[in-house]
């Protein structure tokens, strides 16, 4: 991506560059490169490279949520003195441009950008979700007639055309009531990308009238309490990591075993060769489901639902249209 207009330069390396008159923006690090300020609008680690953020000497601009998943991925709490937190309608100014957050609406924390000099609008979504989720406030369209629209490639093609969320919700809480009925399992299994999505569905499942137990691996689990801080998400276990433990530890506490029904998230990186056919074996194919916006064009061998924190095709083409954008550019 490269784009050059009067006093304005966008290109991408290892993040989004921004140079407006020599004024360098930089978004989403994956490296320590050199710049006037850096924003950043989420957590998630093809954002956001943790050694790269370390390094960072200029002032970052970052919401609280994401700083806690920084400080979750690093393992440690980092401080630095550059570290500015905004949220929701800040604002701010530098060398003659401003600046303002919005939600995003894609994971807790998630924001978008609205940057603004001289008579040039560029917007930036980072990743987005528009839709009204659960547990989560929903993503702004921003509007700047003839901006320039930076946002998200990863469901941008036209197969990726998500059903509507009140019927994916209807779906998956119909398909766990089957596995705990019709299919005789009384656990149900699910993958889901850990921070986003697993918070969606924590939210949903508690908030149905399914009346069961629900377990999630610790990669899910802090991501959960980080989200609790801000918003509710109900009732969840913490359960010991497949990678330490045997699965049987997972499944069953020492000295008890659960006899309710349980739903059990598990992160979509498990889903892999190793782990698989292990949880295929104890569970069955078809008490497992994955939840991704992949489900429109990959095959999985489990049941799957196209349930994503991303913008699908109609909802990128919608912002862009109903944003004023001239120009939509992908990161």
């Amino acid at each position: 991506m490269f784009i050059w207009m009067i006093f304005v330069e966008i290109f991408n390396k290892s993040g989004t560059h921004i140079v407006l008159k020599k004024h360098h923006i930089l978004i989403d690090p994956l490296a320590n490169h050199e710049s006037d300020i850096v924003l950043i609008s989420h957590g998630h680690s093809d954002h956001v490279n943790i050694q790269a953020f370390k390094k960072l000497s200029q002032p970052i601009y970052l919401s609280r949520p994401t700083l806690e998943i920084l400080n979750e991925r690093a393992k440690t709490e980092i401080k630095k003195k550059n570290i500015h937190i905004i949220k929701n309608g800040d604002r701010f100014k530098f060398n003659g441009i401003t600046i303002q957050a919005f939600n995003a609406g894609h994971c807790i924390g998630s924001l978008q950008f609205k940057i603004r000099y001289n008579q040039e609008v560029i917007i930036y979504t980072g990743d987005f979700c528009v839709e009204t989720r659960i547990g989560m406030q929903k993503g702004s369209i921003l509007k700047g007639k003839n901006a320039v629209l930076i946002t998200d490639a990863t469901y941008s093609a036209r197969e990726y055309d998500f059903p509507p969320r009140m019927k994916l919700y209807k779906k998956i809480l119909k398909w766990i009531e089957s596995v705990f009925q019709e299919q005789n399992h009384s656990t149900a299994v699910i993958f889901a990308r850990k921070l986003g999505t697993a918070q969606e569905l924590t939210g949903l499942i508690n908030n149905s009238t399914l009346n069961c137990e629900l377990w999630v691996h610790p990669s899910i689990y802090y991501h959960n309490l980080i989200h609790t801080r801000y918003y509710p998400l109900g009732n969840f276990q913490y359960r010991k990591n497949l990678f330490d433990s045997s699965l049987d530890d997972f499944l069953f506490p020492k000295g008890s075993q659960c006899k309710r029904n349980k739903v059990v998230l598990l992160p979509i990186f498990m889903y892999n060769r190793k782990y698989l056919p292990q949880i295929k074996r104890v569970f069955g194919r078809e008490a497992i489901a994955i939840c991704t916006g992949w489900a429109l064009t990959e095959h999985f061998s489990v049941r799957s639902f196209a349930l994503s924190s991303h913008a699908d095709y109609k909802n990128i083409q919608k912002y862009k249209i109903e944003s004023g954008a001239k120009e939509l550019l992908y990161f």
